[in-house]
């Protein structure tokens, strides 16, 4: 399973950035990444993320479910 760290354009703080294998120290870093995100802005986030095996990790503030459906509901209202 590969993951884009960064973007791979030139930014103002950051140069081009390689795909790099993820572990699953790595993969926990990332959820607690995407957590700490959604308290500090108060935002609900889901991370979903699928490897090559067909293996699915999810991660979610409050949870994965209750974003998506929350998004689902939302999206088809409009």
């Amino acid at each position: 399973m590969t993951c884009l760290e960064g973007n791979t354009s030139r930014s103002r703080s950051r140069g081009k950035s390689e795909m790099k294998k993820v572990n699953k120290r790595l993969l926990r870093d990332i959820f607690n990444k995407v957590t700490e995100l959604s308290i500090l802005c108060e935002a609900e986030t889901a991370l979903i993320i699928t490897s090559p095996n067909d293996k699915l990790y999810a991660c979610g503030y409050p949870s994965p479910d209750t974003v998506i459906q929350g998004f689902l509901t939302t999206r088809g209202n409009r």
